[in-house]
């Protein structure tokens, strides 16, 4: 054998317990194994030849935290920044106190990215990527044969006579030179793999204008045919001169003579307490401030990011001729672009919101 040439030495054995006891004589004479290929785990085999822990929950760990932030500021941009929505009463403007809502989808972008890259990790540790050349030696090891792997400098003798001794079946000594050299794109399947997913990401985006903020999605969804409650096309009518248990009836008509009615002549049935002007805060920072703004100024963030406009400011100076029946009676049946919030508050709960405007006007 010529000098300063590295060699790889493979020695098969047809049985587990032979292999381990060979390896632990070889590591006596100071030989190191590099690897050792078998048809199913060997126990205690990690140990023998000094196999450091997987690292792959790290993997996991990383890839969960990435999918953790994410999906924070995903939700962040898009229900509380972007375009704020209003589902089932959700404070649209502050994250925190909408988080309850969130935390299903944010545990499931975090298993996401969990476990879709440790398995990408867990391949590309294992070069089994797309490409990669064959690293099993001899198919036998995926049958009955269990294949121990030394690579050494110089003389090989004394390995394979010890290999032999020791209940080798077949010993094969290579030249690392005689080795087929792996092709450049072989070489480089992760660059290829990860450029093919950069090329991929960057065909997404175009230089189109933005969207129209206007423009929904399935609009026909968005917009879904809505039926009254107990109309012809819903449920049966209740009995006549019956209410539902709780519901106070409000008797003046949504028409321009009731609007003036109210203005003119109704008066809070509620007192004005502490606790009804902070029942009436909560409630203004879950249904109004998305579009009237913390301080009534008409500045929420539908307005802020050109969703709505024209929202008026409650200042006496703004709005001088509005009253606390007239406070009621536009948050009851609504007006121009504001929809009606009878089928979301109580009557006393609208109450407990006038008095927080009428704070608001001070």
């Amino acid at each position: 054998m010529k000098k300063d040439e590295t060699y790889i030495v493979h020695g098969l054995f047809n049985d587990d317990d032979v292999l381990i006891n060979s390896i632990k004589s070889a590591q006596e004479k100071g030989f190191k194994v590099k690897e050792v290929y078998s048809p199913f785990p060997i126990h205690k085999l990690n140990d023998v030849i000094g196999l450091k822990s997987t690292r792959i929950s790290y993997s996991a760990l990383i890839s969960g935290l990435v999918g953790l932030l994410l999906s924070v500021w995903m939700i962040w941009y898009m229900m509380i920044f972007d375009w704020p929505q209003n589902i089932g009463g959700k404070p649209i403007a502050s994250f925190i106190k909408a988080m309850p809502a969130f935390v299903p989808v944010i545990f499931e972008i975090i298993v996401l990215f969990a476990v879709v890259f440790m398995v990408i990790s867990y391949f590309f540790k294992n070069k089994l990527f797309p490409g990669n050349k064959k690293g099993n030696p001899d198919v036998r090891t995926t049958d009955n044969m269990f294949l121990v792997e030394f690579i050494l400098n110089n003389d090989t003798k004394q390995i394979v006579e010890l290999l032999k001794d020791t209940g080798a079946v077949e010993v094969k000594v290579f030249n690392v030179s005689d080795k087929k050299e792996i092709k450049f794109w072989q070489k480089s399947a992760e660059i290829i793999s990860l450029l093919m997913i950069a090329i991929t990401i960057i065909s997404c985006n175009s230089n189109a204008p933005k969207r129209n903020p206007a423009d929904v999605f399935m609009p026909d969804m968005y917009k879904s045919v809505a039926y009254e409650p107990y109309s012809e096309n819903s449920m049966l009518k209740p009995v006549l001169g019956t209410i539902k248990r709780g519901f106070m009836p409000y008797e003046i008509d949504n028409t321009l003579q009731g609007y003036n009615n109210a203005l003119a002549s109704l008066k809070m049935p509620i007192k004005q307490t502490a606790f009804n002007l902070k029942q009436g805060k909560e409630l203004y920072n879950i249904y109004c401030i998305s579009c009237h703004g913390k301080n009534g100024d008409g500045n929420g963030k539908l307005v802020l990011n050109e969703k709505i406009l024209g929202i008026p400011e409650y200042s006496k100076t703004k709005l001088p001729n509005i009253t606390e029946g007239s406070i009621f009676h536009v948050i009851t049946y609504g007006k121009n672009m504001m929809g009606s919030h009878s089928s979301q508050l109580t009557a006393t709960e609208r109450w407990q919101i006038v008095q927080y405007v009428l704070k608001l006007r001070e």
